[in-house]
């Protein structure tokens, strides 16, 4: 079932990176559905497939602060599972936030450890812009997005809160500019 998760979220993120003239880009399609959705909230069933609302979630980042899913409707968001004993994990992290960087408000994001070897996430995480939190005990976001300990994992999220991509692979800030480029 994973894998066909996987299957899914990796052709909708190669139909969105060979984006036509007839298609729209990812940000426009994202622009039109919150200009539609902006007073209502989506009516896609929850779940962390393709086409599937994610559910809400509240999760305490290491800064204090606190990231709500629900207060980053209409943006695209970005969601990055990962833990420190994966090299790829924290290369993503660091792609992750270089990308944000350079997008500014255009993008929410939020990168999520693992409640279960978070002992370095702060470490690693210290020069990190994007909200970092530690999952909880329960390993609540990990399992909303259909995550397992193989990280990393990355969930993008339209701006109604509709799964677009989810992939456990490591996507660069190359990657991801070109998903998110206008065409």
């Amino acid at each position: 079932e994973d894998e066909a998760v996987n299957d899914k979220a990796d052709e909708a993120m190669n139909e969105a990176a060979d984006v036509g003239t007839e298609d729209e880009s990812v940000n426009e399609a994202a622009d039109a559905e919150t200009e539609d959705t902006a007073a209502s909230d989506s009516f896609a069933p929850y779940g962390h497939g393709i086409g599937d609302r994610l559910p809400d979630f509240t999760a305490k980042c290491l800064d204090g602060s606190t990231f709500t899913l629900s207060d980053n409707t209409g943006k695209i968001t970005v969601i990055h599972l990962w833990a420190t004993y994966s090299k790829d994990s924290i290369e993503g992290l660091r792609e992750l936030d270089a990308f944000c960087r350079k997008q500014g408000d255009k993008v929410a994001a939020i990168a999520v450890h693992n409640h279960y070897s978070s002992g370095k996430a702060a470490e690693y995480a210290k020069d990190i812009d994007i909200p970092v939190a530690i999952d909880n005990g329960d390993e609540e976001i990990f399992r909303l997005t259909g995550g397992s300990m193989m990280l990393p994992r990355t969930v993008i999220l339209n701006g109604s809160g509709e799964v677009i991509y989810n992939s456990k692979r490591l996507l660069t800030r190359e990657q991801l500019e070109d998903l998110f480029r206008d065409k």
